[in-house]
């Protein structure tokens, strides 16, 4: 998790970035909170969705020591299913199951070196630096996910001075109706940068006839780099 967090602050040294708005699913939110440990100073504010923390490690361990066991021990068994899995044509299968396919053609390798780094390294910063973290945070977190503990998210909410706690229904609101956690988002962002980044949800701009019906929904974010305005 450390060197994730130095690879986004090197994304963000060769964007020529000085700040930016951090943010991560899971895992995604402990790297966050690891730029948070390396350049307080680059960070204007942390989206952290179900972080992975201290009430999560015996799920994670039950959930992830047989992938751990399978990409170490039972590497050369995994090379071949991975070169069998990269010579179906993906043109020729359902998105879904290309998914699955693609995962499956990974080299083991990679994935078998970050599972050990979760098992032995370390993958937050300890909550005695997490109290010194004082960018502003929205933090989602849901119940009825042993690997995301609600307890997580709240603990985190409290550790850090300048949090605020979204619960979601379920893990399946982000993905599915993600409209009210899209709202929440956006009124963070405006509080923390102004109109200037933001979410824009085409489902409610189509609503109000803004948008015209069948166009794909997407998402916008703008940010400054220097004087400049760039959009992702």
């Amino acid at each position: 998790m450390s060197q994730f967090g130095r690879d986004l602050v090197a994304l963000l040294d060769h964007l020529k970035l000085e700040q930016a708005v951090v943010g991560g699913t899971s895992l995604g939110a402990n790297i966050t909170l690891e730029v948070a440990s390396l350049t307080p100073e680059r960070l204007r504010a942390m989206v952290l969705e179900m972080p992975v923390l201290d009430n999560a490690l015996v799920a994670s361990a039950i959930a992830f020591a047989p992938l751990l066991v399978a990409a170490t021990v039972g590497q050369p068994l995994m090379r071949a299913v991975s070169r069998v899995a990269r010579l179906v044509p993906a043109s020729r299968v359902p998105f879904d199951i290309r998914v699955v396919l693609d995962t499956i053609a990974q080299d083991p390798a990679p994935s078998g070196a970050l599972l050990q780094s979760m098992f032995f390294g370390r993958t937050t910063p300890h909550r005695d630096e997490r109290h010194t973290f004082t960018a502003p945070a929205l933090i989602i977190g849901h119940h009825r996910d042993p690997v995301h503990p609600f307890s997580d998210a709240g603990m985190l909410c409290r550790e850090l001075p300048n949090a605020r706690l979204v619960e979601a229904s379920s893990i399946l609101e982000m993905r599915m109706r993600p409209d009210r956690l899209y709202g929440e988002i956006d009124t963070f962002l405006e509080q923390v940068w102004g109109p200037r980044m933001r979410v824009v949800r085409t489902r409610n701009a189509r609503a109000a006839g803004r948008e015209p019906a069948g166009r794909p929904a997407r998402r916008t974010a703008t940010a400054s780099r220097g004087d400049q305005r760039t959009r992702t």
